[in-house]
């Protein structure tokens, strides 16, 4: 059995595990892909496609709108990071606050608008048509810059800034280093 935020090439075609509501089941593979996002909203309960609803694990740090995660064994989000694959497995970016316990919304495979970039981007900052990637430094941020000389780390690509406010989410298969 698959578990959520594992990948698969078939066909030619990126997919990736997820199960939007551990409480109901079943998981299903869900279609990633390249080339433009459709327009997401960034408001919770949007029904914007690529939007998924998370509990935030009770042990997790809380969670700023744009820091990305990842779905535990437990079925419950984290912020990823990239110091191993287990925490690298990225479901998408937090499109509003959580706290530990607190369940919240996150999206991938649409455009966002991250209105403090200082929450989540190492640098403080959103620089226009740049590649980011996974922090292997701060756990949930973007980077530009990922770690790709340390064993075991990975290096996963998780979108491409349109603007200084706005992330286009597609995460690609991650590499360990």
């Amino acid at each position: 059995m698959p578990a959520p935020g594992d990948t698969l090439v078939q066909f030619g075609r990126s997919y990736v595990f997820f199960n939007p509501d551990p409480v109901l089941g079943p998981g299903t593979w869900v279609l990633t892909g390249n080339g433009p996002m459709l327009n997401g909203s960034s408001g919770a309960g949007s029904g914007s496609m690529g939007t998924y609803r998370a509990t935030l694990a009770a042990g997790s740090a809380p969670v700023k709108a744009g820091m990305l995660v990842y779905i535990n064994a437990m079925g419950e989000a984290e912020l990823a990071l990239a110091s191993n694959i287990a925490t690298a497995r990225v479901a998408g970016a937090a499109l509003i606050d959580a706290n530990p316990g607190g369940s919240f919304t996150y999206g991938r495979n649409q455009r966002i608008t991250i209105t403090k970039p200082i929450d989540c981007i190492e640098g403080g900052s959103i620089i226009p048509n740049k590649l980011y990637y996974l922090s292997s430094l701060t756990p949930g941020f973007w980077t530009q810059t990922p770690d790709t000389t340390t064993s075991k780390f990975v290096s996963i690509q998780c979108g491409q800034s349109i603007d200084s406010n706005t992330m286009e989410i597609e995460i690609q298969q991650p590499v360990v280093v």
